[in-house]
């Protein structure tokens, strides 16, 4: 699936809006099944139709992983390798460790994790 994503928190911050990321912003591309780490997404958007856009609010236990989904999108979106900067380790561990993902939101967001909103409009499947 394709899709264009804005990712905000509950208070009305943008952290992340693939329209206007980096020099490469481009749609999301999402392959289904290949669990892909925030499998929320993986979720939401099977229950959309092309042209759709939609907001959906998500728990702190399906967005624990957007730091890094994030960190590795911006990566990719300013033209750098998406693993830079990540160690190799699982992704839980990489939460609980106290390494900085090299932007200030994320690392306050891996440091207070909260619900947040995803709005996505499913360009097609």
């Amino acid at each position: 699936v394709v899709f264009h994503y804005r990712t905000s928190c509950c208070d009305g911050k943008v952290l992340d809006d693939s329209r206007i990321m980096g020099a490469h912003s481009k749609p999301m591309e999402l392959i289904l099944g290949k669990k892909f780490k925030l499998a929320v997404w993986e979720r939401v958007v099977i229950t959309m139709r092309p042209g759709e856009v939609s907001e959906f609010t998500c728990d702190t236990k399906h967005t624990a992983l957007y730091p890094l989904v994030s960190q590795s999108l911006r990566n990719i979106s300013a033209g750098k390798d998406p693993l830079e900067g990540q160690r190799h380790c699982c992704g839980i561990a990489q939460i609980h460790s106290h390494h900085s993902l090299g932007h200030k939101d994320l690392d306050e967001l891996q440091a207070n994790p909260q619900p947040l909103v995803f709005t996505i409009e499913l360009l097609e499947v």
